[in-house]
C-alpha cells in the first residue's frame, strides 16, 4: 500500500510540474519576453523564465537567473511561498509587470489564485 501511495504521489508531483511549466503558450511566452526586454532594455535572448500559472490572462512567473542559494519566503495575503533561492514571483498582465503583492492588491490575483499557485509551486507545503 505504501508503494502505491508513493507512486501516486510521484504521479501527482509530475502532473503538477507539467501544469506549472506549460502555463504559457508559445505566443504568450514570446509576448512576455518581448515586453520584459523592452522594459529593461536588454536583448530578448538574455531572458529566460518559468511560467507557473495563468489566471484570466494574468501570468505568474519567475525569471531564470543566477540567484544566490538561500532559503527565502514570499508572503501574500497570508499565503507563504518558499523559494530555494532569493527570488520572487513576477506577474505579467495586460502589457504590465507587477510583483505578486501588487497583482493581489490590484485584484489581478485572488486569494484562491494564491492557494492554487502554492499547490503548484510548493506542493510539499499544502495541507
Amino acid at each position: 500500500m505504501k508503494k502505491i501511495l508513493n507512486t501516486l504521489s510521484l504521479i501527482l508531483l509530475v502532473c503538477c510540474m507539467t501544469v506549472a511549466f506549460t502555463a504559457c503558450t508559445e505566443n504568450e511566452h514570446k509576448t512576455i519576453t518581448t515586453a520584459y526586454a523592452k522594459l529593461h532594455n536588454v536583448d530578448e535572448s538574455e531572458i529566460s523564465f518559468t511560467c507557473y500559472a495563468e489566471f484570466n490572462g494574468t501570468h505568474i512567473l519567475i525569471l531564470n537567473a543566477m540567484y544566490p542559494d538561500a532559503l527565502s519566503s514570499e508572503i501574500v495575503d497570508g499565503v507563504v511561498f518558499n523559494h530555494s533561492q532569493i527570488k520572487t514571483f513576477d506577474v505579467y498582465s495586460n502589457g504590465e509587470f507587477y510583483s505578486l503583492q501588487e497583482a493581489f492588491d490590484s485584484g489581478l490575483v485572488t486569494h484562491n489564485n494564491l492557494l492554487t499557485l502554492r499547490k503548484i509551486y510548493n506542493p510539499q507545503f499544502n495541507d
